[in-house]
């Protein structure tokens, strides 16, 4: 009994470095040390799923697979940017209730990065509602 939820975050750990998805739902342990690590793991869980939303599969796990940090290098490349807004946005604000435009700008960036991202795309940035979004960029 004590080694099931122990047995259950290392599955967890092994899935979530390979990027597949993995529900939730946690048997929580009663000891103090082991609830830790499982509540440790859900916050890592939901940092690189929040991450593999906007940055590509791929870029993720070969980051994940290098074992090491990013570093910061200059390259001459020739890339594709995308700067792309919703249309008449300021007079929206002035009229939506700021709940249904938050909504409204979070199903935006969601449709815009997936479509983004279909397209062997990488999300560079946000910028109020703008999308900045880059092609051929050594990552």
């Amino acid at each position: 009994r004590i080694l099931a939820p122990l047995s259950d975050v290392s599955r967890r750990m092994r899935r979530t470095a390979l990027l597949r998805e993995e529900s939730a739902d946690v048997a929580w342990s009663r000891l103090a040390e082991i609830h830790d690590l499982q509540d440790a793991y859900l916050t890592m869980h939901t940092a690189i799923s929040s991450f593999t939303r906007y940055v590509p599969r791929d870029v993720v796990k070969d980051l994940m697979d290098s074992g090491q940090l990013c570093e910061i290098s200059m390259v001459p490349k020739q890339c594709t940017m995308l700067f792309v807004d919703i249309a008449g946005f300021t007079t929206i604000c002035e009229r939506v209730p700021p709940d249904a435009l938050s909504a409204l700008v979070s199903q935006y960036f969601d449709r815009a990065s997936r479509i983004v991202m279909e397209h062997d795309g990488l999300i560079d940035k946000f910028i109020g509602d703008c999308i900045m979004a880059v092609w051929g960029a050594p990552f």
